[in-house]
C-alpha cells in the first residue's frame, strides 16, 4: 500500500513517464526494424524471382501458353467460372489474377510469369506476418528468410504454372487461424474461415490442406473445450469458421456437385484408379500407400526422379544441411506437441504430402503446400540456437550468431546456386519448357508471315505455345507425326508464306532453298549457341521486320 501511494504521487507520475516514453521508442525501433527487414527480404525474393525471366527457364511451356490464353478470356468475357477444363481441369483462381497482370503490364508471356512470380513474392511479407504470430519473430525471421530463398518457391514463381498460388493462401489463414484460436474472438473465426474457403480456388491439392486445418481444430478442440460452456461456445466458433468457409467456397463447391466428370482428371491421377489398387484387399491397399509414401520421400531427399512436367528432380532440391535443419525442426515440435504451433505443424508435416503420395508422379507441385510447413521446420532448431546465443557471454554469443548466419548463408546460397546453375539452365529444362517451339513462335510473330509450312515432330501448330505467342498468323502442319502431307515440301510458291523448321526437319532447310530460291534463311539459337529452328522466308515476301 505505501508503494501504492508513493506511484499515485504526481512526482512519482512525472518520473515515470520517461520510462514509459522510452519503453514505447524501444518497441518502435523494433517495429521499424522489423519493417525493413521485412522490405529487405520482399525485395530480394521480387529480385530472384523476376530476374531474367524469360531465360530461366528458357522456353515457354504449353500449360503456361493455356494460362495465358484463359486470362485473355477473363479480359474478353468477365466471369469464366471457379474452374476450367484446359490442362486437364484447374481451378480458375491464378487466371484471374494473370488476368489482372494483363490489365497492369500488357498480354505477353512474360506477363504470365510475372503473375505467377508476384504470388510468390507477395507470399514472403504475409508469411512473416503469420510466422511471427505462431511462433514470434525469431523463427519469423529464420523462415521467411528460407521462404524467400527456396529453390522449389523460385522455381514455381518464375514459371506459368498454379502451384504457387496455394503456399500464399496458405500462410494468408495462418495469421486469422492462430489468432482466432488465441483470443477466441468470433470474427478472427470468420475472417480465418473466409479465406480458407477462397483457397479452393488456388490449387487442385489444396483440399489436402483444408483437412490438415479440420484436424487441428479437432485437436484443438479436444484441448481447449473441456466444460460444457466451453463447448457451446465452440460449436458456434466452429460453425462460423466453417459457415465462413462454405460461403467463400460456394461457386467452387456447386460446381463441383453439379458438373458430371468434375473429378474425371483427379480420379485419372490417383493411384485408387490403377489396376493394382482396384483388385487389392485393405492390407494390400495400405501396402501400396506406404511405398508410394516412401518412394516420395526418397524423391524428395537422396533420390531425385526427374519430372517432364515442371522440370523438377534435377539434381537435388533441398540440400544435405537443410534436411538436418528438417528432422530436428521435427523433432522439437515433437517435444512440444501440447503447444498449438508445434501440433499444427506436426499434423501439416503429416498430411500435405498425400496431396502427392496418392497422386501418380507430381512428387514436388502436388506437395507444395507443405513448403510453409517446411521452412518453419527448418528455423526451429537455428531458432534455439539464437535465443541461446541472446543469453550467453560475449564468446558463446558471437559463435552462436555465426552459427546461424552460416547455416542460413550455406542453404540460400545452395538454393540459388542449384536453380540458376543447375535447374533452369539445364538442358532437361530447356526440353521441358519447350525452348525450340517458344522461340520459333517469338521468330513467326516477329516476322509475320502471310503463312506458315510447320515441321516438327514433338508440336502441331496449333500448340498452345503457338496459339498464345503467335495467335495472329495462319499456318498448317507438314510433318509426318502431325499431317497426311509426311514431310512434303511441295507447295505454290505464288502464296508466299515461310517454312518453319524444328529439330531433325532443320536438315529440309536446304532441299528447300534448292527447290524456291531466292528467299531469306534464318537459324534461331539459343544462349548457348545451340540450333532451335530454321525458317525459310519464300521469295517476294517482305523481309524480316524483327529478329528474335
Amino acid at each position: 500500500m505505501i508503494g501504492d501511494r508513493e506511484v499515485s504521487r504526481p512526482g512519482a507520475r512525472v518520473a515515470a513517464r520517461p520510462a514509459l516514453f522510452a519503453a514505447a521508442a524501444a518497441d518502435a525501433l523494433v517495429r521499424y526494424r522489423e519493417l525493413v527487414f521485412v522490405a529487405a527480404v520482399t525485395g530480394v525474393a521480387l529480385f530472384l524471382r523476376t530476374y531474367d525471366l524469360m531465360s530461366y527457364p528458357p522456353g515457354f511451356h504449353g500449360d503456361e501458353a493455356l494460362l495465358g490464353l484463359d486470362a485473355e478470356r477473363v479480359l474478353r468475357e468477365g466471369w469464366i467460372g471457379p474452374y476450367l477444363g484446359t490442362a486437364g481441369g484447374l481451378a480458375a483462381g491464378p487466371v484471374y489474377f494473370t488476368a489482372f497482370a494483363f490489365k497492369l503490364f500488357g498480354t505477353s508471356g512474360h506477363s504470365v510469369r510475372l503473375s505467377m512470380a508476384l504470388l510468390g513474392t507477395l507470399a514472403v511479407p504475409i508469411a512473416y506476418v503469420a510466422f511471427r504470430t505462431m511462433f514470434g519473430y525469431r523463427v519469423a525471421v529464420l523462415a521467411s528468410i528460407f521462404l524467400a530463398f527456396s529453390a522449389l518457391d523460385i522455381h514455381f514463381s518464375r514459371v506459368g504454372f498454379m502451384p504457387i498460388a496455394q503456399p500464399i493462401i496458405e500462410v494468408a489463414v495462418l495469421g486469422p487461424l492462430f489468432i482466432a484460436v488465441r483470443t477466441r474472438r468470433w470474427y478472427w473465426f470468420l475472417i480465418a474461415g473466409a479465406l480458407t474457403g477462397f483457397g479452393v480456388f488456388s490449387y487442385s491439392p489444396y483440399p489436402v490442406f483444408v483437412a490438415g486445418i479440420a484436424l487441428f481444430l479437432l485437436w484443438f478442440a479436444v484441448r481447449e473445450y473441456r466444460w460444457q460452456q466451453q463447448l457451446r461456445r465452440f460449436v458456434r466458433d466452429m460453425a462460423i469458421f466453417w459457415g465462413a468457409f462454405y460461403f467463400a467456397g460456394l461457386s467452387m463447391i456447386q460446381y463441383a456437385r453439379t458438373t458430371p466428370g468434375f473429378f474425371n482428371h483427379a480420379r485419372a491421377q490417383s493411384i485408387t484408379s490403377t489396376p493394382q489398387w482396384k483388385h487389392a484387399d485393405l492390407l494390400h491397399r495400405g501396402q501400396i500407400v506406404w511405398f508410394h509414401a516412401k518412394d516420395w520421400l526418397l524423391t524428395v531427399t537422396t533420390r531425385p526422379k526427374f519430372d517432364g512436367v515442371d522440370a523438377t528432380g534435377v539434381g537435388h532440391m533441398f540440400d544435405h544441411l537443410s534436411l538436418f535443419l528438417i528432422a530436428a525442426g521435427i523433432v522439437i515440435a515433437v517435444l512440444n506437441w501440447r503447444k498449438m504451433p508445434y501440433a499444427f505443424a506436426l499434423i501439416m508435416v503429416v498430411v500435405l504430402p498425400f496431396g502427392a503420395i496418392m497422386t501418380i508422379g507430381a512428387e514436388f507441385r502436388r506437395a507444395i503446400g507443405l513448403l510453409p510447413v517446411l521452412v518453419v521446420l527448418m528455423a526451429l532448431p537455428l531458432e534455439r540456437i539464437w535465443r541461446w546465443a541472446d543469453d550467453a557471454g560475449r564468446v558463446r554469443r558471437g559463435a552462436g550468431y555465426a552459427l546461424v548466419a552460416a547455416a542460413v548463408g550455406f542453404v540460400c546460397f545452395y538454393n540459388v546456386h542449384y536453380y540458376f546453375g543447375t535447374l533452369a539452365n539445364s538442358s532437361q529444362a530447356q526440353w521441358v519448357y519447350a525452348d525450340e517451339m517458344a522461340s520459333a513462335s517469338r521468330y513467326i510473330e516477329s516476322t509475320h508471315p502471310s503463312y506458315v509450312y510447320f515441321y516438327a515432330a514433338r508440336w502441331s501448330y496449333d500448340y498452345s505455345t503457338r496459339s498464345f505467342l503467335a495467335p495472329d498468323v495462319p499456318g498448317e502442319d507438314r510433318s509426318k507425326e502431325f499431317s497426311a502431307l509426311d514431310g512434303s515440301i511441295d507447295i505454290d510458291p505464288s502464296r508466299g508464306g515461310m517454312f518453319v523448321f524444328i529439330g531433325d526437319y532443320m536438315d529440309l532447310l536446304p532441299v528447300v532453298q534448292q527447290r524456291y530460291p531466292g528467299g531469306t534463311a534464318y537459324t534461331g539459337r539459343g544462349s548457348d549457341g545451340q540450333r532451335l529452328f530454321a525458317a525459310y522466308r519464300l521469295p517476294g515476301a517482305a523481309k524480316a521486320t524483327l529478329a528474335p
